[in-house]
């Protein structure tokens, strides 16, 4: 994969690039730092029915790893995006393996995929909007994951509420706003599970946060 992703960087420096092909592109290079975190080694012996370890060694599964789970997360993501987009245009698909080659070159794929697809009349199909929203966020969840510095425009996380604040009704975690830091003590806690009678996820304002938690243990 380091040779294919050095190529997506002279890419970026010699051909002006749609806003899908920059995702595409970082996507691929940021990819690249969440495999170098995937354990490669430490490998185990396996007991045999006997009880006696056989020569085989097992390797723990990587995505059982926070980064061998976002790695494994973002490839099978990018080639099913690439699979239903192929199917929508052309009406079949030849199957891609899970290799890190075949993973970017699927990602590096979908921006022509989608392209195609506007063009043909089906740019409000699912499988066109799903794709355009999951590659343009992948990379700011990936620097997220990687603590990189987010860059202009990267959705701003959730933060947790501080004080184990929960839901009196779900007893999930509370959640303040990104922007709380700018509203002070006026900041309200939101639930991003119980909804009201709108839809609308349920929140309390900042002063009523004691109140409504002691209403719930009465």
């Amino acid at each position: 994969m380091t040779s294919q992703v050095s190529l997506t960087r002279r890419a970026r420096e010699q051909v002006p690039a749609t806003d899908l092909e920059r995702a595409a592109l970082e996507t691929v290079e940021l990819l690249e730092e969440v495999a170098a975190l995937i354990p490669t080694d430490d490998a185990t012996a396996v007991e045999s029915s006997g009880g006696k370890p056989s020569k085989r060694a097992v390797f723990p599964a990587p995505w059982n790893t926070p980064a061998g789970n976002m790695h494994t997360t973002v490839g099978e993501r990018a080639r099913e995006h690439e699979l239903n987009l192929c199917l929508l245009l052309f009406g079949g698909v030849r199957y891609r393996g899970r290799s890190d080659a075949n993973t970017m070159a699927a990602i590096m794929r979908i921006p022509d995929l989608v392209a195609a697809a506007v063009r043909a009349g089906y740019a409000d199909r699912r499988y066109v909007t799903d794709a355009v929203k999951e590659l343009s966020g992948w990379p700011a969840l990936l620097r997220r994951f990687l603590d990189h510095d987010p860059e202009p425009g990267d959705p701003r996380p959730w933060t947790r509420a501080p004080g184990d604040l929960c839901c009196p009704h779900c007893d999930c975690r509370l959640w303040l706003r990104p922007g709380w830091q700018h509203q002070g003590a006026g900041a309200d806690v939101w639930c991003r599970h119980c909804r009201d009678e709108h839809g609308q996820w349920l929140r309390w304002p900042a002063d009523a946060w004691v109140a409504v938690l002691q209403q719930a243990d009465v």
